[in-house]
């Protein structure tokens, strides 16, 4: 590994060229080229909480242990239980929240009780938060974790899908997209609207599946990105069940809350980026939330989840008093 770090050193060096970073110093810049260098090189850094699977492509790995480390940005461990979710306080015994998505809900970057979803479990004591959620997951591996958890897991009383801009370019066929997820050694599920239906197509082959970027590669992503939401909004109102989509700010430009708008109640999208500006709530050096930022988000998120969970605890209740009197 030091011979690795050397000669990436030395090919930074040999490049002549350095950006400032943080707070500009020159040590600083070398080091954040040389890391990128190397990684550019040899490849990143095992984490070592994945394991492959034919149905999401890849997933959490029951009780794992995980280690992330950016230079001048973080260096965390990932903790995952049993059932192959991110920790969290409480029981699986008690009713239960499922959040479903990618990095930005699992906590890229910061420590188990620093995400947002493992704060609200210490705002929410008599609710068991499961984090369900995967690094570089997009609404199609969401959709396909919502079925398994929601047809194995008993007393779910919501669903939350965080969703960034980002799960646009993850959910079709996109080359570039295929190609880094092929890079580490993973595919990517490949779905189809055929007869206005979702059809699994398993998963995707670079070679044979993947399509270039242009318009109408982007108009299949909104068009297939809606029907995801459409799909987990009737699965859950065939359970009963709350869902709430929470749009995370994630610094990319996007009118694409007009067009879920088209498919969810204003009830059912929480859009952040409307109240969380992303420059205040990012990492250093990082697209993803810091610790203070999971801790803005669990803040604005506490009082909707509080309502809803309110309001879905009295409804059960008005229905166990009808079935009662009759």
């Amino acid at each position: 590994m030091a011979g690795s770090t050397i000669f990436a050193l030395a090919l930074v060096l040999g490049l002549g060229s350095f950006v400032k970073y943080g707070d500009g110093t020159f040590t600083k810049a070398i080091v954040l080229k040389s890391w990128q260098a190397k990684n550019n090189i040899f490849g990143e850094a095992e984490i070592g909480i994945f394991e492959m699977d034919t149905l999401f492509g890849w997933k959490l790995k029951p009780n794992a242990v995980g280690r992330h480390f950016q230079p001048y940005g973080f260096r965390v461990k990932y903790h995952i239980d049993e059932e192959g979710h991110r920790v969290t306080p409480g029981s699986y015994d008690l009713p239960k929240v499922l959040f479903i998505g990618g990095s930005f809900s699992f906590g890229h970057g910061v420590k188990d009780d620093e995400n947002f979803i493992w704060r609200l479990g210490e705002n929410f004591p008599s609710y068991k938060m499961i984090n369900g959620c995967t690094m570089a997951w997009g609404t199609a591996q969401s959709w396909l974790q919502l079925q398994k958890e929601l047809q194995s897991t008993d007393d779910v009383q919501m669903v939350v899908y965080g969703f960034i801009t980002h799960h646009l370019h993850r959910n079709y066929v996109r080359k570039e997209w295929l190609d880094l997820v092929k890079s580490w050694g993973r595919q990517n599920p490949h779905f189809e609207i055929e007869n206005g239906q979702l059809v699994n197509k398993g998963l995707a082959d670079p070679e044979k599946d993947a399509l270039p970027l242009d318009e109408d590669l982007k108009k299949k992503e909104r068009q297939i990105t809606l029907r995801f939401l459409q799909e987990m909004k009737a699965f859950c109102d065939a359970h009963s069940i709350p869902f709430l989509t929470v749009y995370l700010p994630d610094g990319e430009e996007s009118d694409f809350d007009e067009e879920i708008s088209s498919v969810l109640s204003p009830a059912e999208l929480l859009d952040m980026r409307k109240t969380l500006p992303y420059n205040n709530i990012r990492l250093k050096g990082d697209s993803h939330p810091s610790p203070e930022g999971h801790r803005e988000i669990a803040g604005q998120l506490a009082p909707v989840l509080g309502n809803i969970l309110e309001n879905k605890s009295a409804l059960t209740a008005d229905t166990a008093h009808l079935d009662l009197a009759q």
